[in-house]
């Protein structure tokens, strides 16, 4: 097998299967799961194997010319390596996961149709070398997403995917409003050839890359263009929101870094206003986490914080050679683990509750103590705490944000601080979802798990947290050729677990710890006719959802499309009323003294010949002279 084949098959073997998989689904179900199950090791095996390849610094390219006008166009390196592994790791797990998790759902097959078709349209987009080609497969995830999203069919599902299409579709807009003019303004689609040919341009080129970052900073849920994934998590499955917020948020993130890092190489401007977006992020996205009932809407709000850590280090690239370039891959990786984790453990959850609103899993999780070490991994790799895979990322962010502002001046030292209250913000919100579920008392005897299976991919999830956090220069090492893209180098070793560091990690946690007792538990826990509840005052606050983006969004997506279709009819009908008018008038006859007859018709005609006649040229050549003359006097 050809090594750049290797690439067509681990994009289209997904996309083959999730059409073959539904047709076996038809027939017996069982014969669908053993079938996607063999699919998947195929995936991971062939996977594994590109490893092989990219891990000693070889580039893998496939080019296939002709196909969409601009040729397709595939890179493999180590880099990009990261963000496949990544994806089909995360679906793998899942789709064990899935198969026990969905018995009692409905339309089981349709959701491993487009589940499957997911996946492959997430690794195209990863592997895509022509922007082309990349914001194709980004469209084809954005509706096979949006069929995920409203799996459930009831009103809140369809409101949800409502609105995260409509944003997507905005996004997508704008988007390719940015590559139109890209390819106007360079003459090319590679990703590769963007960055040199920027270097000469002037302004323009920042108003191309926002235009692009847009349709990423919609998927990524950047502020303020978040609004549709507190709503997407808690109305699809679990399975599918694990996938949501592991994968396919780093699909905005991948393209984002594509923007920053490629095409402006670093821009000075470029990564300021990154950097307001990922405090944005962190601040204001875990603020709203805090107050949070529904345990999915928490994880929700938590994946865009987590995902603004991720931005503060895409803005923190070429400060430093290898702080900012490994902590931002490493967050990736860890987020990618941890989140989904935590989302199939709320999945658990739901399927013997039925509810995940807090107030309603008062003490679920006590005595399930499998649940609660899984849960518990999951929430320590979050926290970032020592041992756990979150602490290795979010430490190397914190010494490369160390060296931004020792470049840069003491006044920036209010960075760090609140780089260090948007994790205490993190450790606060955790310790409510644990306490709720698994300190606090139960008022009724909670169900037990009916089939334990469903724990297995929890448990290589676990694993991977605990293993990577415990090995952190296996992990280092493995990732150099990846960072060397980001501005790093090669070989980088760093001492993670000295007193400096831990001493850090402690006061972060005492201090999250005091935010959720005076906080969350203190304003946020009210006794409501003798029984402890949260409350959550933000449902009462201004929705810049209901005000601006829903209005926005019916304006310009149903309204102005509408009123633009009118007003062409409009035209279009006063135009042949016109025409129709005209050639009429041009066939009515006048008659001179002479009693010759005219029309305008062969007036005009009359006028023409004349035009080309010596003395008509002339006179013709006197007006515009006057003309031209009247002109530059007016000026």
């Amino acid at each position: 097998m050809k090594v750049s084949t290797m690439l067509l098959i681990i994009i289209f073997m997904p996309m083959i299967a999730s059409v073959v998989s539904y047709w076996i689904g038809m027939i017996r179900e069982s014969y669908r799961n053993f079938f996607l199950i063999g699919m998947m090791v195929v995936e991971a095996l062939i996977t594994y194997k590109i490893y092989g390849i990219v891990s000693t610094g070889e580039v893998i390219w496939l080019t296939i010319p002709g196909v969409m006008g601009t040729g397709f166009v595939l890179k493999c390196d180590l880099y990009r390596f990261v963000f496949v592994a990544i994806a089909v790791f995360a679906w793998f797990v899942t789709m064990l996961y899935s198969f026990l998790y969905l018995i009692k759902y409905n339309h089981r097959n349709r959701y491993f149709m487009f589940f499957t078709l997911t996946l492959s349209a997430t690794v195209g987009f990863f592997l895509s070398a022509n922007i082309i080609n990349m914001f194709t497969f980004f469209e084809i995830l954005t509706i096979s997403l949006y069929l995920l999203i409203i799996h459930d069919e009831d009103e809140y599902s369809h409101e949800a995917g409502s609105i995260y299409l409509n944003m997507a579709i905005f996004g997508g807009l704008v988007q390719l409003l940015g590559i139109f003019m890209l390819y106007a303004y360079t003459g090319t689609f590679m990703i590769d050839e963007v960055g040199a040919i920027f270097e000469g341009m002037g302004y323009i080129k920042y108003v191309i890359a926002i235009l692009i970052f847009i349709g990423y900073a919609v998927k990524a849920s950047c502020f303020p263009l978040h609004v549709w994934l507190p709503k997407a998590h808690p109305a699809a499955p679990s399975p599918a929101s694990a996938v949501l917020s592991g994968v396919m948020l780093k699909c905005g993130v991948f393209g984002i870094i594509m923007v920053a890092n490629d095409f402006l190489r670093l821009d000075h401007y470029f990564a300021t206003m990154l950097m307001i977006i990922a405090y944005a992020n962190i601040i204001l996205t875990g603020i709203m986490a805090m107050y949070q009932r529904n345990l999915k809407r928490i994880m929700a709000f938590s994946s865009m914080s987590q995902i603004g850590f991720i931005l503060l280090g895409v803005a923190l690239l070429g400060v430093d050679e290898n702080y900012a370039a490994y902590g931002t891959l490493l967050y990736i990786i860890n987020h990618s683990i941890y989140k989904v984790l935590l989302f199939l453990c709320a999945g658990v959850i739901y399927t013997l509750v039925k509810d995940l609103s807090l107030n309603n899993l008062k003490g679920f999780g006590r005595g399930k103590y499998i649940l609660f070490v899984l849960f518990l991994v999951g929430v320590l790799g979050l926290t970032a705490f020592p041992g756990f895979n979150g602490y290795l990322g979010k430490t190397l962010l914190y010494h490369a944000l160390e060296h931004y502002v020792e470049i840069h001046g003491f006044f920036y030292r209010f960075l760090l601080i609140l780089f260090d209250v948007g994790s205490m913000i993190t450790v606060a919100y955790a310790l409510k979802m644990m306490v709720a579920i698994f300190i606090w008392k139960a008022e009724e005897t909670p169900p037990k798990t009916s089939n334990k299976w469903i724990y297995f991919p929890l448990f290589l999830l676990a694993f991977a947290i605990y293993y990577e956090g415990t090995h952190p220069s296996m992990i280092l090492s493995a990732l150099g050729d990846a960072a060397i893209h980001l501005g790093g180098t090669r070989q980088f070793h760093y001492a993670f677990y000295e007193v400096e560091n831990l001493m850090h990690s402690a006061v972060i946690f005492l201090f999250g710890g005091l935010i959720y007792v005076f906080f969350i538990n203190g304003l946020l826990r009210k006794n409501e006719n003798g029984k402890w509840m949260y409350v959550n005052p933000s449902m009462h606050w201004i929705s810049a959802e209901r005000l601006l983006y829903q209005p926005s969004m019916a304006f310009v997506l149903h309204i102005m499309p509408r009123a633009i279709m009118r007003i062409d009819a409009r035209l279009s009908l006063l135009f042949t009323h016109m025409m129709t008018a005209l050639l009429r008038s041009s066939n009515i006859k006048f008659k001179t003294i002479s009693d010759r007859e005219y029309t305008l018709k062969s007036i005009g005609f009359d006028a023409m010949r004349w035009l080309k006649t010596v003395s008509g040229s002339m006179i013709l050549a006197l007006l515009a002279t006057m003309l031209i003359y009247m002109i530059l006097t007016l000026i």
